[in-house]
């Protein structure tokens, strides 16, 4: 079964979700990691990426995904907000969330329907 959205959009997608799981462990002083996992649900395919970050509250999740907003300077901060318009383009969807496992992880969460789930 193929995905409802167009290849190179997953891979778009999916490119923006590992850049800025690296990017945010670059000046941490915790071991780098990135965990991907991907899978069939009943009405589509899940991608879960998850990296160490100190515990973020969820309205600072909440404005990652707003135009222009990052830690790296002016002119950034486009990634996340790409990826949500691709997601409301597509009807999609991409969460964000805390978990705790011996430390605390950022998890994002990208569920993309069957083709025809739709």
């Amino acid at each position: 079964t193929q995905c409802s959205i167009p290849h190179y959009h997953v891979i778009e997608m999916l490119g923006i979700l590992i850049d800025n799981a690296v990017e945010a462990q670059m000046n941490l002083s915790v071991q780098k990691q990135l965990k991907v996992l991907i899978g069939e649900i009943e009405v589509g395919y899940q991608f879960k990426i998850l990296n160490p970050f100190p515990y973020t509250s969820y309205s600072v999740i909440e404005s990652w995904f707003k135009k222009g907003c990052s830690s790296k300077g002016s002119d950034r901060g486009l990634g996340l907000y790409q990826l949500k318009e691709l997601c409301q383009e597509h009807r999609a969807s991409i969460t964000c969330r805390n978990v705790e496992a011996e430390k605390n992880w950022i998890e994002f969460t990208l569920e993309i329907k069957k083709a025809d789930e739709l």
